[in-house]
């Protein structure tokens, strides 16, 4: 026989009454069913329409043991109609709409349940704004305790027919090439299938694709892969199938929606062709003619930096213009279209030739024997400004200076040109001509010329500095009165004059004395002629 202590006996005490409480606690934890009122543990419901739904509670609850009260959480989406829910006890309600927890109690006796009434019936009335599959979350509570909780599962049937069929990734006649992601926005919950079908202008399908919803969005996208496709018009048909709203007669109708867009496939590159429209000693004009697969009009681009390009008549000509050349010279350009769908086409490298030099029609008091290889033609604005025109040039290049005989603007007008005849280590020969005049200039050095002989300085040049054996000079137009100093003379410089253009005393007094010494000679023969015949 064993014997125990009073210790022994106390702590197998405990141990018993422990367990005993765990048993009695899991009998009161799973001994709860939460159904509908007809037995089933889920509910179905249409969407957007409000209707009640039975919750039973059933406990097995003993005597030291009540419910407080009763917690039903909804989902997110579901709504509640505060003015239709009830239950079969005494209660009170409560809701707490940021947690959506309707919770019921009884304000009066504190106990809603007990040994003796452990079931009853909760009636709420909900509505789901979407279709779908959703939980309602039980909990019983004994004052601040939870005793159990349970789920209910609710069906939400679809209630809508599908609308609102629109896009952002296509254009109505647009132009498209390569892969093309079809993006579409549709109003409807639960579509059983989102189909694009393509077909060409003869009615003839192409291409069927079916679309695949982007997670949780009203989005529906597939890609379109052009190259299967022939270039032309093509028309896109948007079929949305919804089978629960499609039983019978209207219904059926409703349930399936189309939706079509008109745009264009266009796959084949631009072939450009480049012909030229004018020529003059300075200036090429020419033209791109685009021919393209669905006649759509083209931007273009040109190889040269110097030339630029505009919309000529028609979608797909476009002028280009280059001033600023050398005369009699010859310039390669190739163009590059790209049409509206991104497909690019080049013309093939053509050559154009500036008007040969002696065909030059400019007018000026004066001109120079140096053969330019280019000549630059910057905008009248460059020329006028605080800042004037910088450029670095070679031997042989220059500027052109349209000059004015009343101000910048106003008068008649002269053509002249600023140019670099020689470039040394440490200085530069700068040519101002119509009648050539020549400076030579270190950096830092300036030079301002009044080219037109009215008594005004007209150009003025600096050379700032000689980098790679180019002339860095500055160009600036000017209209600053000669000083009285210097009247006489048409350059102000803080360079060497190396040739003034201005003509020598005896060079001027020449003709003079070729003039005199032909009529000595007259008077000599004449009075020779007299003596004779008087003798």
């Amino acid at each position: 026989m064993i014997k125990m202590d009073k210790q022994a006996k106390s702590d197998l005490v405990v141990v018993g009454l422990f367990l005993v409480g765990v048993v009695v606690l899991l009998g009161f934890v799973f001994a709860s069913t939460f159904t509908s009122f007809n037995g089933a543990t889920n509910f179905t419901l249409r969407e957007d329409v409000y209707d009640i739904v039975n919750i039973s509670v059933n406990l097995t609850l003993d005597a030291s043991n009540n419910v407080t009260w009763v917690n039903i959480t909804f989902p997110v989406g579901v709504s509640l109609n505060l003015t239709s829910n009830a239950s079969s006890l005494t209660k009170n309600m409560s809701y707490d709409s940021v947690n959506r927890i309707l919770t019921f109690f009884n304000d009066s006796r504190y106990i809603l349940m007990n040994s003796t009434l452990n079931n009853g019936t909760f009636w709420v009335n909900i509505s789901a704004a979407t279709a779908g599959n959703f939980n309602i979350t039980i909990d019983v509570y004994n004052k601040t305790s939870l005793i159990t909780r349970g789920n209910i599962s609710l069906y939400v049937n679809d209630s809508s027919y599908p609308t609102g069929i629109s896009t952002t990734s296509l254009v109505v006649n647009g132009n498209y090439s390569g892969n093309v992601v079809l993006n579409f926005s549709i109003t409807e919950d639960l579509p059983d299938t989102v189909i694009f079908n393509i077909t060409n202008s003869a009615g003839v399908q192409n291409q069927t694709l079916t679309a695949s919803r982007q997670g949780s969005t009203s989005y529906y996208n597939a890609t379109m892969i052009t190259s299967t496709l022939p270039d032309g018009l093509v028309i896109l048909i948007v079929q949305v199938n919804d089978t629960l709203m499609g039983t019978s007669g209207t219904d059926i109708s409703l349930s399936n929606r189309s939706w079509n867009i008109t745009f264009r496939v266009d796959d084949t590159s631009p072939s450009v062709v480049l012909t030229s429209s004018s020529a003059t000693i300075d200036t090429l004009v020419l033209t791109s003619t685009v021919t393209d697969a669905t006649l759509t009009s083209s931007s273009c681009t040109i190889d040269r930096s110097g030339a630029s390009v505009t919309a000529g008549s028609g979608t797909n000509v476009q002028t280009i213009t280059e001033s600023g050349l050398a005369c009699g010279t010859p310039y390669n350009y190739i163009v590059t279209c790209t049409d509206s769908a991104g497909n690019s086409g080049s013309s093939s490298s053509t050559s154009f030739s500036t008007t040969d030099c002696s065909s030059s029609g400019v007018s000026s008091g004066g001109s120079s024997s140096t053969s330019w290889s280019m000549t630059y033609s910057p905008l009248e604005s460059e020329l006028v400004s605080t800042e004037g025109y910088t450029k670095e040039m070679k031997v042989k290049e220059r500027i052109k200076v349209e000059v004015y005989s009343e101000g910048f603007s106003s008068g008649s007008k002269e053509t002249h040109y600023v140019g670099i005849k020689e470039i040394k280590s440490d200085s530069v020969v700068v040519e101002v001509a119509s009648t050539p005049i020549e400076v030579e200039l270190n950096a830092g050095e300036d030079v301002s010329v009044d080219v037109n002989e009215d008594g005004y300085y007209d150009v003025y040049v600096k050379l700032n500095e000689i980098v790679n054996n180019k002339a860095d000079l500055t160009i600036m137009k000017v209209y600053e009165e000669v000083p009285v100093e210097a009247e006489g003379s048409a350059v102000e410089t803080s360079g060497e004059i190396v040739t003034s253009g201005e003509v020598p005393d005896e060079e001027k007094s020449a003709p003079w004395m070729i003039i005199i010494i032909v009529l000595v000679i007259l008077a000599a023969t004449i009075g020779g002629g007299v003596a004779w015949k008087n003798r």
